[in-house]
């Protein structure tokens, strides 16, 4: 069952390579943006520096952190560029989504009307349908932190410390598992829009 949906997985992606083509476009063109600036103060400090010819070797935590001393401004700047590329990169993934589900559900080889088209016409459905998804995520990760109440609860306010260090293991465990279910739920969700043409994005 896994082997068969793998191989007719990869067998739609050899028939639509111009999607992925445009999938691929997309990630380099943030990769690139959110390189730029990394790429203009390194030239300078290396410029500036002797530390240069360690790029060519392992990486060197002194090199690492001289770079961040003569550079205050690298987290703040990479934060807000973090936080508008995420933004930006979210909403497209959402975008071409649209037209990806579409292409797939139909049947059709990729052509740039069924794509574009779809896209966007299920955009602004994804946007409604992601904040209808927020509670499900709460929920999803607000469960994951009934885990410390349990802990507690089986092995008192004070356990041992291998039993406190496996329980941190767990419990982190359990969040990428509430992550990985929501995104399942979020992309059945989508499908369902798509093969459907729902418009009440709460029944999706």
């Amino acid at each position: 069952m896994i082997l068969s949906s793998i191989k007719s997985g990869l067998t739609l992606t050899w028939q639509n390579k111009r999607m992925v083509l445009i999938y691929y476009l997309a990630n380099l063109l943030f990769g690139i943006i959110l390189m730029l600036p990394f790429r203009a103060m390194l030239s300078q400090f290396i410029g500036n520096s002797l530390m240069g010819e360690k790029l060519a070797g392992r990486l060197d935590m002194d090199f690492l952190f001289e770079f961040i001393k003569e550079n205050p401004s690298f987290f703040s700047t990479y934060t807000v560029l973090f936080l508008l590329l995420f933004t930006a990169y979210w909403s497209l993934s959402l975008f071409l989504s649209g037209g990806a589900f579409s292409v797939f559900t139909s049947g059709e080889k990729f052509s740039s009307s069924l794509f574009w088209g779809s896209a966007i016409k299920y955009f602004g459905r994804f946007i409604r349908l992601a904040l209808w998804s927020i509670p499900v995520f709460a929920i999803l990760f607000g469960v994951t932190f009934l885990w410390s109440d349990i802990e507690r609860l089986l092995f008192g306010k004070d356990p041992y410390q291998y039993i406190t260090y496996w329980s941190g293991w767990f419990q982190m465990g359990l969040r990428y598992l509430a992550l990985i279910i929501y995104f399942m739920i979020f992309d059945y969700a989508r499908i369902h829009a798509v093969t459907t043409d729902e418009r009440r994005m709460r029944l999706s």
